[in-house]
């Protein structure tokens, strides 16, 4: 059994993790490779990133909409708000063309939301909530709602 060395891994699989992002889908892979081969647990993880990165670099909607819930709460990768708000953005945008992403949208405004929410852009918070409570699924309903109502009780109590 070989040692890992969490650190060395942990950049490798960012690396990695970026140059997905990229575009640079082999060389990413190759990097995971020697990982896992080498006894690295965490690659399987940042495996499906990668995963995740090449599906939305081809426009998929509910990649998109992963991948930056991964960004958004430094799960797995770095924590980047930035990179999460771009990936939800162009989620909202990939929507406008793609009907079928309707439902799907709405994952994006609850993202987009709850980093409005939790910079204390109350405003832009309540106009996401407000779209994801109005066309999600019942869980996204629920949860929109649930800020919303958060909202306005913040507001009562002033």
């Amino acid at each position: 059994m070989s040692t890992i060395d969490w650190q060395k891994d942990s950049k490798q699989l960012q690396t990695a993790v970026k140059l997905a992002a990229q575009g640079k889908t082999s060389l990413a892979r190759q990097q995971l490779a020697k990982l896992l081969a080498g006894g690295s647990m965490k690659a399987g993880r940042y495996l499906a990133v990668l995963d995740l990165e090449i599906a939305a670099k081809r426009g998929d909607i509910t990649a998109k909409i992963a991948l930056a819930n991964l960004y958004e709460l430094g799960s797995i990768v770095d924590r980047d708000l930035s990179r999460a708000v771009a990936l939800y953005c162009s989620a909202l945008e990939d929507n406008h063309r793609d009907t079928a992403g309707f439902m799907l949208a709405a994952g994006a405004d609850l993202g987009l939301g709850r980093i409005a929410f939790f910079n204390h852009d109350f405003t832009h918070a309540r106009v996401h909530f407000e779209r994801a409570a109005a066309t999600g699924r019942p869980e996204i309903k629920d949860m929109a709602t649930a800020y919303l109502t958060l909202m306005r009780k913040g507001n009562d109590e002033k």
